[in-house]
């Protein structure tokens, strides 16, 4: 029996199919669609009226009851066309996730907690004695290694009662994000989910296109992630989201991922540093007295020179002044990539000023479409940038989430690594200089 809520259930059957997903057949409607006109007996006709076509499409939760008396739940059941052939009074929906064991009022509902594991090389234990760690942040709770026959994983238990949509995705994915930057492999596929509701355990069933396993990986090795390292990255990931996403997943569209690498460098200082201002001598009072002596002398001069909308010379000045006090894109990016260049300057080329401008005029000219042709030379230098970037960023943020790791020392026996710097040097952009013969030089010091 199945429904939108308890009060109205009808028949059906439920298939759950091998890759995650369900099919669910029922006898009668559990709502009446609105693009079906059924007032008159024995006649249905249908409206193409968009609006009600989109209603009935929208995807909905379903609550049932299975044969053998458990309660399941379907998120995000949508309703198939077929049903408008009118050969029979049903409906008939897909869907992607299924909890089975109870009854939940959708994703927003509160649980108390997820577990999940990874397909991962046997040698990752995670564990780092018995008692869990504490996750701090805006999601607390504690977090233990946990096992299962599919593979090796975590339990989160939430201090307060949390979203379930929160837990998928601020604890559970973000944390195969950290797989990703880590290993510089593709994001595994989650195994095992179950959902902590009512001090029980519940399957959570969600439709997967790739569960490969993890391979052992030549970036950073996957068996040194621990425990602990998990408990620090789930406060972490919530302060710098969307970046483990967003290099975890370049386009491979040159220039779009430049463009975002480019603007998410200046992004990632601001989540990682408290505001800074230019003029640290003086108050913020004295800027902004300043800028309004600027603006007035300015508005002055326009209006000398013969400028008759003084309204408007006072508005352009003032958004132009806006940002008088903020530091510079290229202060921002020097600040944020200077412990990634004093482990490995190989990676931003002879000069990491002169590497801070390439990367800014990439983001200037693709933000503002100032490039109109895209030929071999730009090809190079975009091609340069996105390897440089992506690098720079992954390594920033796990050297925030464990500055005391030994990453010189991992990149120096990481093959992963050293091709990336032998991808650079094949453009030739930096005449008379190797990233991969410096950085194999800086080894041997």
């Amino acid at each position: 029996m199945f429904g939108l809520s308890s009060d109205f259930m009808v028949a059906g059957a439920l298939q759950l199919e091998e890759d995650g997903s369900y099919v669910l057949e029922l006898d009668d409607f559990i709502f009446q669609p609105e693009q079906l006109d059924m007032t008159k007996p024995n006649v249905v006709t249908q409206s193409g009226d968009p609006a009600k076509i989109v209603a009935d499409f929208v995807p909905r939760d379903i609550i049932g009851t299975l044969d053998d008396k458990r309660p399941v739940t379907l998120f995000g059941a949508l309703m198939q066309g077929s049903m408008l052939l009118f050969s029979s009074i049903k409906q008939s929906f897909r869907g992607s996730m299924t909890l089975i064991g109870a009854h939940l009022r959708g994703e927003r509902d509160l649980v108390g907690g997820i577990r999940w594991t990874w397909l991962l090389p046997a040698m990752v234990k995670f564990e780092s004695g018995e008692s869990p760690d504490s996750v701090v942040g805006s999601i607390p709770g504690e977090l233990k290694a946990w096992r299962h026959e599919r593979g090796m994983g975590f339990q989160f238990t939430a201090a307060r009662a949390t979203p379930l949509q929160t837990l998928r995705n601020e604890v559970q994915h973000s944390s195969g994000q950290l797989l990703g930057l880590w290993t510089a492999q593709k994001v595994p596929g989650v195994a095992h989910t179950e959902v902590l509701i009512e001090e029980r355990w519940h399957l959570l069933t969600v439709q997967s296109d790739d569960s490969a396993p993890l391979a052992r990986g030549t970036f950073m090795p996957v068996q040194d992630l621990s425990q602990s390292m998990f408990a620090a990255w789930i406060p972490l990931a919530h302060k710098v989201e969307p970046f483990p996403y967003i290099l975890n997943g370049l386009s491979k569209t040159l220039q779009l991922d430049a463009q975002v690498l480019a603007t998410g460098l200046e992004g990632l200082h601001r989540r990682l540093y408290e505001p800074r201002v230019r003029f640290n001598e003086v108050s913020s009072r004295a800027v902004e007295r300043a800028s309004r002596e600027a603006r007035h002398a300015g508005v002055k001069a326009l209006l000398q020179e013969g400028f008759t909308d003084e309204e408007r010379a006072h508005t352009v000045f003032s958004e132009t002044l806006r940002h008088l006090n903020q530091i510079t894109y290229q202060d921002r990016v020097l600040e944020l990539l200077e412990r990634v260049h004093e482990i490995v300057p190989s990676l931003f080329g002879p000069d990491l000023r002169q590497w801070v401008g390439m990367v800014k005029k990439i983001r200037n000219h693709q933000s503002h479409q100032l490039v109109i042709r895209f030929d071999e030379p730009s090809f190079a230098i975009y091609y340069v940038a996105v390897e440089s970037c992506r690098w720079a960023m992954v390594l920033r943020i796990l050297l925030e989430l464990s500055p005391e790791y030994d990453f010189e020392a991992k990149l120096a026996r990481s093959d992963r690594f050293s091709y990336a710097l032998a991808n650079i040097d094949r453009e030739e952009l930096w005449e008379g200089f190797s990233a991969l013969s410096d950085f194999r030089a800086r080894q041997k010091q």
